[in-house]
């Protein structure tokens, strides 16, 4: 028996054969007795017995605690009777203790503990994060730690069970026509408080619930299943759709005034998740087959509300759900572990796995990986679209757990640019505009700018550091005047007067109109005929010299179709900058509407459109081909040689400025002047 008297030593990990997990046999317990283990390797494939995984938010990593191991992995004698340590983060400790049962041994695996959390050698966790999805999805259970008890989380479980009492069909019924009222206001924001825990807001969940067989949420020591929480968060997005939640908890007086408001719901990371999760692949209800609904780019821009602590994880995280790749390293033996009872749409498989992978190594530079994937989306999409959509941070972990910063090139978008992000309170609310291009779905894209024409994107030099990028478009002209930015949604009067609507009385000019919801519904359809009759009546209140105060429109009119119009309205115009683009390309267009060669330029000053903030008088508006909507581009100012390699790159260099829309230039008319004007496309190179 081994000698307890002693400290005991730091846990040593054995090599993990290949295809191999390690379990935890977590020993029985009290609640505040402390955390005893048996760590085992067991082959994935080998007829693992059944086991439980954890899914959890490390937290910070502080004031670590200590958890007993008896090592199982290695069956050298001298190592099997010693009783070893090992630091976990708090919060897992307080995990262990409340997913273990009193009187029996519970098989658990649990990342941080079952994957050999080494900074200098990361071969492991490379081959381990290749294997998530299985592990997650042949264990039985998935059981979700959302952290001790707090907040009124009691209260809030006891709610979620209210609100999907499925039994009574006139319950559910009765909770789509009602208004929630003061009997449940403190239910409803004790939910939200859960809600808003970080938990909801990790990468990795994603997945781990996705595939997950069963799962079950627990909080402190009150538990319900996933699938109810998952139908409350789905109800009340539902009910809340018309502001109705946030009224109730805007209203609610608290001693802290911790659970006002929330923001947008539907932005909220839980509804995301219940969202994404639960649609994640087709054939939900059938036992053989499933198959993965999206593309590794769909659900990096889909899941961009989601974080991770590493960068890596960006990317890595999502790899196990992707319909057109699946994650790396591949070998031979890799190739006999693939997901039983899952298949990608579209691919070839051998043995059961896709032949494409993206590498799994967190040696990689970050920078790296993005430009990894970044290159495999555009070469499976044929679209330019995904340089319009935020999905990269500037900051993070890298492999060693170290804070670094990445200076992003201007064609890789921030996440610093998504519409929602959390405040201090999490409250999820807009910082920025929706992107033009629209959802990352090869279905349905909004506009056309470019054609069917391919796009053209190579790096200049495989350099590892390099920025550098060649796109091939043509200049269809310049901004040639800016107006101030739409602030927080709003539509300044200089707007009004710039688009020539002059007098309240009269319905607003088309392209001014057209400009304002960018020439579509928050469907992407269309937009529907009675918009300029709507915004000739919400001008009539305040005249035009007011503007439009989009906020207070949405939620202070009676009328459905102002709230519905100005919500696009403030999707659309917050914090864009009001433009005109100039150029030959207006004096052609003009030509064509009246039977000419050419129009009158005095008569036809420029078309009006919507440009990023930062945009300026001279940036370029370009059409870059396979991108759906126009681009800004500006001349870098130092203009050293691009590559010295490669002298068909010394060319000039240009910032990717941002998206923008141009009236009368969204559906392929800029390619119609292209050929019709016979010009030659060009290839700029963007840092």
């Amino acid at each position: 028996m081994a000698d307890l008297s002693n400290p005991p030593l730091p846990y040593q990990y054995a090599r993990l054969d290949p295809g191999c997990i390690r379990i935890l046999q977590l020993q029985p317990g009290e609640l505040a007795d402390s955390v005893f283990v048996e760590i085992s390797q067991e082959k994935l494939d080998g007829g693992i017995k059944s086991y439980n995984a954890l899914s959890w938010q490390w937290g910070e990593n502080k004031d670590n605690k200590l958890i007993r191991i008896k090592n199982k992995e290695n069956t050298d004698s001298n190592f099997d009777s010693q009783i070893w340590a090992l630091e976990v983060r708090p919060n897992l400790l307080d995990a262990l203790k409340h997913v273990r049962k009193k009187n029996r041994i519970v098989r658990l695996w649990v990342d941080a503990v079952c994957i050999k959390q080494e900074v200098e050698n990361n071969e492991e966790k490379s081959e381990q994060i290749s294997l998530m999805t299985r592990i997650y999805g042949m264990a039985d259970e998935v059981c979700v730690w959302l952290g001790a008890a707090s907040d009124d989380s009691e209260k809030a479980m006891k709610f979620v069970r209210q609100l999907v009492n499925l039994d009574d069909a006139n319950h559910i019924a009765g909770l789509e026509r009602r208004t929630f009222d003061w009997s449940n206001a403190s239910d409803l924001a004790a939910l939200i408080k859960l809600l808003k825990r970080g938990w909801f807001s990790r990468r990795w969940v994603v997945q781990e619930i996705a595939v997950a067989r069963r799962a079950t949420v627990i909080c402190g020591e009150d538990f319900i299943y996933w699938s109810e929480l998952a139908d409350a968060v789905a109800l009340l997005e539902k009910v809340g759709r018309d502001g109705t939640i946030n009224r109730i908890l805007r209203k609610l007086t608290t001693a802290n005034h911790a659970s006002e408001y929330i923001g947008s719901f539907s932005s909220l990371p839980a509804f995301r998740l219940v969202q994404n999760s639960t649609g994640m692949f087709r054939g939900q209800d059938k036992t053989l087959t499933k198959t993965w609904r999206y593309t590794l780019e769909e659900l990096v821009s889909f899941l961009a509300a989601f974080e991770a602590s590493r960068l890596h994880d960006t990317i890595y995280a999502l790899l196990g759900l992707a319909s057109d790749i699946g994650p790396g390293p591949t070998s031979e033996e890799g190739a006999r572990t693939s997901e039983e009872g899952v298949r990608r749409a579209g691919l070839t498989f051998q043995l059961g796995r896709p032949t494409d992978t993206f590498e799994v190594n967190y040696n990689m530079p970050p920078l790296e990986v993005f430009k990894r994937f970044l290159k495999y989306a555009i070469d499976r999409s044929k679209s330019l679209d995904i340089l319009c959509r935020p999905w990269a941070p500037e900051a993070g972990e890298d492999a060693s757990g170290k804070w670094h910063e990445i200076t992003l090139p201007s064609w890789i978008p921030s996440l610093a640019r998504k519409p929602f992000r959390p405040t201090q309170q999490r409250n999820m609310v807009r910082f920025n505009p929706d992107p033009l291009v629209g959802p990352a779905t090869f279905r349905h894209r909004l506009y056309s700018a470019s054609g069917l024409e391919l796009p053209t994107f190579d790096y200049v030099d495989d350099r590892p550091e390099s920025t550098l990028v060649r796109v091939k478009g043509f200049q269809l002209g310049v901004i040639g005047e800016t107006w101030d930015c739409g602030d927080f949604g709003n539509v300044p009067a200089a707007w009004l007067r710039a688009g020539g609507w002059e007098k309240k009385s009269d319905l607003p000019p088309g392209e001014l109109w057209r400009t304002l919801v960018a020439d579509r519904n928050a469907n992407g359809d269309d937009p529907d005929r009675w918009y300029p009759m709507v915004f000739q009546s919400a001008a009539k209140e305040r005249d035009i010299i007011y503007g439009f105060e989009t906020r207070r429109l949405i939620h202070e009119s009676t009328n459905a179709m102002v709230a519905e119009l100005f919500r696009r309205v403030e999707a659309v115009v917050w914090n864009r900058r009001l433009i005109r683009a100039k150029g030959e390309f207006m004096q052609w267009l003009a030509g064509r509407k009246l039977g000419e060669e050419k129009g009158d330029e005095k008569l036809y000053p420029g078309a009006l459109g919507l440009a990023p903030s930062s945009a300026k008088v001279g940036d370029l508006v370009c059409i870059i081909f396979g991108c759906s909507v126009p681009l800004v581009l500006r001349a870098s100012v130092d203009q050293p040689p691009t590559s010295l390699h490669n002298p068909q790159y010394d060319t000039e260099r240009y910032t990717l400025i941002g998206e923008c829309y141009i009236d009368h230039m969204m559906d392929g008319e800029g390619m119609t002047y292209f050929t019709d004007q016979d010009l030659d496309a060009q290839y700029f190179v963007l840092e």
